[in-house]
């Protein structure tokens, strides 16, 4: 969770010094896979967290065990699907990169000599 709060706080100062230098919107191309991927951490780390804190109050409360681990598995179920879901985009991105490439490799195969 450190790591994403740090992330994000050293996107929030990259913002700010973009701010005061006038940069144009080219170099806030630069930042945006930053700012994706600070976010991406913080919610995973969340996530964990909070998980972790539901496990933990399972040995220390009498009477709940099962509604804190009912809540962990929720919550564990939520990384999962999110990890699950950037799989999902990874395996699509690459098919269509894959697409693209390959009449682009046809054409190369064309000019080597035979």
């Amino acid at each position: 969770m450190l790591i994403g709060a740090v992330s994000l706080v050293g996107f929030v100062i990259l913002m700010l010094i973009w701010q005061k230098l006038g940069w144009t919107m080219d170099t806030l191309q630069l930042v945006g896979p930053h700012t994706l991927s600070s976010l991406l951490v913080l919610a995973i780390s969340v996530w964990i967290a909070r998980c972790g804190n539901a496990f933990r109050l399972i040995v220390k409360t009498k009477g709940s065990d099962m509604k804190n681990l009912m809540y962990a598995l929720g919550e564990m179920k939520k990384l999962f699907g999110l990890i699950m879901l950037l799989l999902l985009i990874l395996i699509v991105a690459t098919g269509y990169f894959f697409s693209e490439l390959m009449p682009l490799l046809d054409k190369v195969k064309e000019l080597l000599p035979k």
